[in-house]
């Protein structure tokens, strides 16, 4: 699959060996699947790809990894970003990172609109009842890149 910085399609890793991508919008019979392979390559030891020929405007000119690309698109593409990348990031910027959204069940993360998500219920509550447990990453605002 050949990379795009606006790609089609999320790819996350279920093993080693084995992964699975999603459509981030609508793909049509003859459209390119794409992905951006800095939402799984944090460094890229040495598959680099110097001249981006991808041709979206939004275009970052070449694919460095994650770890290479400015703070402020890091912060944009984290939340479809592959859970090694997030734990990469969250050590090189030395963060405070505490798991994950946990939905045992009672409720599931779904796309709300191209780009937000949104958590829905999968049973009634009553109030008071734990609806799901969210840690959090947790960043300086004043962080200088």
């Amino acid at each position: 699959m050949n990379h795009s910085c606006n790609p089609n399609v999320i790819c996350s890793a279920i093993s080693d060996t084995q992964y699975k991508c999603v459509a981030l919008r609508d793909i049509k019979i003859g459209d390119e699947i794409v992905c951006d392979y800095a939402l799984f390559d944090y460094e890229c030891d040495g598959h680099e790809i110097p001249s981006c020929e991808c041709g979206e405007t939004n275009c970052r000119g070449a694919m460095k990894g994650f770890k290479n690309l400015p703070f402020e698109t890091q912060l944009r593409l984290l939340p479809w970003a592959d859970s090694a990348i997030l734990e990469n990031f969250v050590r090189d910027n030395n963060l405070t990172y505490v798991g994950d959204l946990i939905c045992p069940g009672s409720a599931e993360i779904r796309r709300k609109n191209e780009n937000a998500y949104m958590v829905v219920s999968l049973k009634d509550f009553k109030a008071g009842d734990i609806v799901y447990t969210n840690n959090s990453l947790i960043c300086d605002k004043d962080y200088d890149a």
